[in-house]
């Protein structure tokens, strides 16, 4: 990158969180969670993949961990490319891990942090949705496989 695509960069960044300032100034919660939301969100995208060496030292584990992760489908792949993972996951795996550090928990984090995307993929399912939504409404489904 040259220098003036970095300070461009610097500029939209900074003019970006200048409005995210206008809006807390103004109360306007809900625009500045937006907001925030999509200047990380393209921040992230901007800066590209981050190696799995690197993941895993941001994240306090150990590289083996870190594509048991990526294998796990908790980890994303950078462009389905290369020993690269997204920044986004690996930014969300942080988040989650920190909270079950804060929790008390040091062993099992991988395990948990897998199970917890299972679990996360098997709400989405639209056979699981219909069935708990007929059982709030006291129906009886029998779902087939």
């Amino acid at each position: 990158m040259s220098p003036t695509v970095d300070m461009r960069q610097v500029l939209d960044h900074a003019l970006e969180l200048r409005r995210l300032e206008e809006d807390l100034q103004q109360n306007d919660v809900a625009k500045a969670r937006e907001r925030a939301g999509n200047e990380v969100d393209r921040v992230l995208r901007q800066a590209g993949g981050v190696p799995m060496v690197a993941a895993a030292e941001f994240l306090g584990l150990s590289t083996p961990s870190v594509r048991k992760l990526r294998d796990a489908g908790v980890l994303e792949r950078y462009r389905s490319a290369g020993p690269k993972l997204s920044l986004s996951s690996v930014l969300d795996v942080y988040w989650r891990l920190d909270a079950l550090r804060s929790d008390g928990q040091r062993r099992g984090l991988v395990e948990a942090l897998a199970q917890e995307a299972a679990d996360r993929s098997l709400v989405r399912d639209p056979s699981l949705a219909a069935g708990l939504a007929a059982m709030r409404r006291g129906e009886y489904v029998v779902v087939e496989d």
